[in-house]
């Protein structure tokens, strides 16, 4: 593994799903090398499953993200790691469509990349932020003061007809 002065951003990624399936939401933190949050988002994406939760959550991050950077990517998903990176098959129609989007956009959204798979400790903003999404928040601002994670968050809703 490289290390972290190889990459000109940390991008760390987490989706969540109350119940499997049931209302699913994405998050993802672009961290500085110096550690600030330098960016963050997380969003409702709707029904959803926890695997494809964390594949969205990778496309999330990944249209949001400059084009052109050395990136490192974390995430606490063992399933999506694997298949990201090879060591394991995408039997699932819906999961494999979701990794060829997502390793077009890493071929076209980077200039180079690397995926870390780290604990769900170590991706608590994240984490965080996805499971706002699975509330129905979309986070729009995040800040972490210690160990409190701050964020503004819109509550889209439909206004019921007159």
């Amino acid at each position: 593994m490289k290390k972290e002065h190889d990459y000109d951003l940390i991008v760390y990624v987490d989706g969540s799903c109350k119940g499997n399936p049931g209302p699913g939401g994405v998050g993802y933190v672009f961290v500085s090398l110096v550690g600030d949050i330098i960016g963050g988002r997380g969003k409702y994406i709707g029904m959803t499953t926890n695997n494809r939760a964390e594949y969205e959550a990778f496309l999330f991050a990944l249209q949001e993200m400059e084009k052109g950077m050395r990136t490192l990517f974390c995430t606490d998903s063992e399933l999506v790691f694997s298949q990201l990176i090879g060591g394991a098959t995408v039997v699932n129609p819906v999961l494999e469509r979701l990794n060829d989007r997502v390793r077009n956009l890493l071929r076209q959204k980077t200039k180079s990349y690397e995926i870390s798979l780290i604990s769900r400790k170590d991706n608590m903003v994240a984490d965080r932020l996805a499971k706002a999404g699975s509330h129905g928040m979309n986070v729009t601002k995040v800040q972490v003061v210690g160990d409190e994670v701050y964020c503004s968050a819109e509550f889209p809703f439909k206004l019921p007809p007159k």
